[in-house]
């Protein structure tokens, strides 16, 4: 079994700390021979991030210069593979764009959901936590029964916000036997319950 971190955000994301290069550099002092970049693509106008893009004739980064510095730095890192993606979040809301994502040559396409209630989970409004959590796994289920991608992004999110992460067996058994049939990856994520490190995020 080969080690790959398959979601990575750079400079490329609105949250991103590193630069592509210097995710590399950190992948082959570790050891971990196989990386792809998952930089976001939000549409919702309730993502947080949205009205941080520096850009604003787009709310996403410019997919050819992704492309480009994917490709300058598969030449100079050859020692490790290096893998495109991108990390699209409610793309069940969203299926004109996402369809328009799907048709370029990303080697992966992480789903996610990020919101619930009409704002950046677990909403603006001090929603109770069963209710937000039933909410979030409701919007997943729709997602992967709605959408083509290769991978479910932190199915765990909700962690993230509550001291309690009670989730109903029938929407978990629905999820997962969806993504099952549709040959989803359930994606391996500890960042709800790990600290990122101080130097590459």
């Amino acid at each position: 079994m080969r080690l790959a971190d398959m979601h990575i955000h750079t400079t490329f994301s609105p949250d991103g700390k590193s630069s592509m290069e210097e995710q590399c550099i950190k992948a082959i002092e570790i050891g971990i021979p196989i990386i792809c970049f998952t930089d976001h693509v939000d549409f919702n106008s309730s993502e947080i991030n949205v009205g941080r893009i520096i850009n604003k004739a787009s709310t996403n980064f410019d997919v050819s210069e992704y492309f480009y510095e994917v490709n300058r730095l598969r030449r100079i890192y050859n020692s490790i593979q290096i893998l495109i993606g991108i990390e699209f979040s409610e793309p069940h809301l969203f299926p004109t764009e996402f369809e328009d994502y799907s048709s370029m040559p990303f080697d992966y396409i992480l789903g996610s959901i990020h919101h619930c209630y009409g704002s950046v989970f677990p909403g603006a409004k001090n929603i109770e936590e069963s209710k937000a959590i039933d909410e979030y796994y409701n919007l997943m289920l729709k997602s992967i029964q709605t959408c083509e991608f290769q991978a479910m992004a932190h199915i765990d999110f909700p962690r993230r916000y509550f001291d309690n992460w009670n989730v109903s067996d029938t929407i978990m058994d629905e999820i997962l036997n969806a993504m099952i049939k549709k040959d989803i990856i359930l994606e391996v994520n500890t960042s709800s319950i790990m600290n990122a490190s101080d130097d590459v995020v």
